[in-house]
This record gives C-alpha cells, sequence and structure tokens, in this order.
C-alpha cells in the first residue's frame, strides 16, 4: 500500500497543489537544481517536479536527459557520460552566458529538501527506480515523493512487488489504459492525464467524479511546452497569460488535485481568489 496521506491531507487543505515544473528557473537560476526548487516554494508551489537521470557509473543526477545540447552544448547525454565528465560540465543561464555549475547530485537534492515542508515528484527516472528508491530510503521520504511512468505493465509490477511503498501515478491519454492500471488497485496512487479536447473522458465529469471517490489523485497539465505538444486542450501557461482568468477557472472548475506550470506564482494567486 502506497502512503500518500501526507499528500492527501495537502490536498484537503489547499483544494488543489500546484507543482513547479523543473522547480522555477530563469535568469542565472537553472531548471532542476536545488536553487530552483527553492525559488519554486518561495513562489507558493506545493510540489516540485524534478528529472533524475544516472551516469555510466551509477551516480544519479537532476537532469532530464536529452536537454544536453540545449544546457551545455554538448552532443552525448549522462547516461553515456563518466562522473568526471558530468563534473566538468557548465551549463547556460537565460542570457546565454555559461556559468552555471554542473547537475546537481540527487543525494545532495533529497538532503536539501528532506526537512521542507513540500513534495516533490521525481520524474523520467522510472528505468532506474530501483537506484532512486534506495536514496529516498536513505532520507525516508516516501510519503512526500511521487513516482510516475508512461502507462505500460512493467512499470505496474515493479509498484506491485517494490518493497517500498512508492506513491506511482501513471500518465495516461485514454480511459482504456486507466482501466488497464486499475487492475493494480491501491498501487496506483492516481494518474496524469493529456487530453487534447474539452470533451475528451479524462477531463469528463464521469472520470473525474470516479477517481475522487476512490481517493485518486489526479495531476493535469498547464505548462506549455511547446507550439505543437497538447497536453491539456489549451488550457495552458501561455493562453492564461494572454487570455486570463476563464483559463484558469477551468482548471480548478474541472476539480483536478494538481496543476503543473512553469509560473506557479500566477497559480497560487489563481487558486487563493478562486477559492477564497
Amino acid at each position: 500500500m502506497n502512503s500518500k496521506s501526507y499528500i492527501m491531507e495537502k490536498i484537503k487543505k489547499k483544494n488543489v497543489l500546484i507543482a513547479a515544473h523543473q522547480g522555477t528557473f530563469g535568469g542565472n537560476i537553472g531548471a532542476n537544481t536545488i536553487s530552483s526548487g527553492k525559488n519554486a516554494l518561495l513562489h507558493g508551489a506545493d510540489i516540485i517536479e524534478a528529472d533524475v537521470t544516472r551516469d555510466t557509473e551509477g551516480v544519479l543526477y537532476m537532469f532530464h536527459d536529452a536537454h544536453e545540447p540545449f544546457n551545455f552544448a554538448v552532443e552525448k547525454h549522462i547516461p553515456e557520460m563518466t562522473t568526471a565528465e558530468v563534473s566538468a560540465l557548465r551549463s547556460f543561464n537565460a542570457n546565454g552566458d555559461k556559468c552555471l555549475p554542473a547537475p546537481v547530485r540527487l543525494d545532495d537534492y533529497l538532503k536539501y529538501f528532506k526537512d521542507r515542508d513540500c513534495i516533490i515528484n521525481l520524474d523520467r527516472c522510472w528505468n532506474i527506480w530501483d537506484e532512486v528508491n534506495e536514496l529516498v530510503s536513505k532520507y525516508d521520504m516516501f510519503d512526500r515523493i511521487i513516482y510516475k511512468s508512461p502507462c505500460g505493465e512493467k512499470y505496474c509490477e515493479f509498484v506491485k512487488n517494490c518493497k517500498y511503498p512508492m506513491i506511482y501515478m501513471q500518465i495516461i491519454s485514454t480511459l482504456d489504459q486507466a482501466t488497464e492500471a486499475l487492475r493494480y488497485g491501491d498501487k496506483i496512487a492516481g494518474f496524469e492525464v493529456l487530453y487534447k479536447t474539452d470533451d475528451d473522458d479524462l477531463c469528463s465529469d464521469s472520470f473525474i467524479d470516479m477517481c475522487k471517490g476512490e481517493e485518486l489523485i489526479l495531476w493535469s497539465n498547464a505548462m506549455t511546452l511547446n507550439d505543437t505538444d497538447v497536453l491539456s486542450a489549451g488550457h495552458e501557461d501561455n493562453s492564461i497569460i494572454e487570455n486570463g482568468k476563464d483559463e484558469w477557472k477551468w482548471h480548478f472548475g474541472k476539480k483536478f488535485d494538481i496543476v503543473q506550470t512553469d509560473w506557479p506564482a500566477l497559480w497560487v494567486k489563481f487558486r487563493d481568489i478562486y477559492f477564497g
């Protein structure tokens, strides 16, 4: 059984939790760093979303693999690098200056946030959960760590057979995927839902009400990844900035439990207005 009571209490208190995508970064603060996590909390975020990868020697880092060319101007990815190679990396800040330090290690990241009142989503690490779990166990943080993965039986089986109480949410885009995952009972803490239209099954009142009745956590994405990917039927950060309150009211009105954004301070402000 997972240990999501800490998270459920947060949801009960705040109605909707705000997740900061890779922390809150910009200026001279890089994504997936301790500083971006601290900044997200200062902006009022409840959850820090962060990515984890591993080098060839088994050291775990906070970094979104495949973003190496953009961040470091190198073609080699961290899973292909030695620890020494990763330590030598320097990233670009928002002005294009190469001055930020190498990716922070997961060990140091967890050590810093262990005693902070926040939730962390360790993302993109579904193929290295064994190693990640050892560090989460070291800091006794399973009640505050959310794991996510694409849909798939192998991930459900891992969580089912894991000796640790993982809070696991599956990323789904169809109702059939939800039905398949729910065969695993309380091993499924909830879903990150991806939907392209307002009448999609995964943002329907019936699906959301079912999930509420089963105390399943629902995570919706408001961040704008790019000009082509649709994560939440267009009800996302860029639309909110351009069109205003109707867009954020849509998300809150749907009663999702978590909304992920690149601009947490805006969403915290909107949440305070909406729920009064």
